[in-house]
């Protein structure tokens, strides 16, 4: 392994480990669970630490992923309906009256999780190894290690099953959003994707937001494109190497 790819899997590592502290912190310490809303009081600082860190490697490494054109795709099409769909139940179906500085909270939060993650496991991790390894490796790589981020959910209260399963939806996600990385060249927009999803998602016990079976459609979407998307990039990157 190449010393470039070692300080991205370390970073990728020490990001993790990040966010393991945090789940402690907040499960153990201020005795939140990972399916209250309460936890981003405690979260939001671990984000906005670690975003800063993702953010300090990046420009060690010298990437330029965020300042590259944005190249659109048709693959892209489906989650455009997806998160604008998922953004206007939330907007007309979801009670922001109630709780309003926890729900700023988690809004705040989010954008460091999406800006954070987004740009250490799509925009580093993906980046880095793609400059010595195939398409396959690095899109298997970091959507492995993207997923076992969400491992340590079970730290911060999240049950054994719902781990599990979240490990499998967040290698699935990982997979699908490096391949749309991979082809438009630039993650800006899949932030924006990142943030809005977690936002609808996190404090949906707060608004009563009628998006439950959003969830379920974007997880079938994914599996539906997830094979043909990943053979289509692999190839395209290969043509163009």
């Amino acid at each position: 392994m190449a010393k470039r790819e070692k300080n991205a899997v370390i970073a990728a590592v020490i990001y993790i480990g990040m966010m393991a502290v945090g789940m402690i912190t907040q499960h153990f310490i201020f005795h939140y669970s990972y399916t209250d809303p309460n936890m981003a009081k405690v979260l939001i600082y671990f984000e906005i630490i670690m975003a800063i860190f993702t953010f300090i490697v990046y420009k060690r490494m010298k990437l330029t992923i965020l300042s590259q054109k944005v190249g659109f795709t048709k693959w892209l099409i489906p989650f455009i309906i997806i998160i604008l769909t998922t953004v206007v139940m939330l907007v007309t179906t979801g009670d922001f009256s109630n709780r309003t500085s926890l729900i700023l909270t988690i809004f705040i939060m989010t954008i460091f999780v999406g800006f954070s993650e987004e740009l250490m496991f799509r925009g580093i991790l993906l980046n880095v190894l793609l400059e010595k390894r195939t398409a396959k490796f690095a899109i298997l790589f970091s959507s492995a290690l993207f997923a076992l981020l969400h491992s340590v959910n079970v730290l911060g209260g999240a049950s054994l099953i719902a781990t599990i399963i979240q490990l499998f939806a967040t290698f699935l996600f990982g997979l699908v959003f490096s391949c749309l990385a991979v082809l438009m060249k630039n993650i800006i927009p899949l932030m924006i994707y990142h943030c809005l999803w977690d936002f609808s998602l996190l404090p949906q016990s707060i608004t009563g937001a009628n998006i439950g079976w959003i969830s379920s459609i974007a997880i079938l979407v994914e599996l539906i494109v997830v094979i043909p998307l990943f053979i289509y990039t692999v190839k395209k990157f290969k043509r163009a190497k």
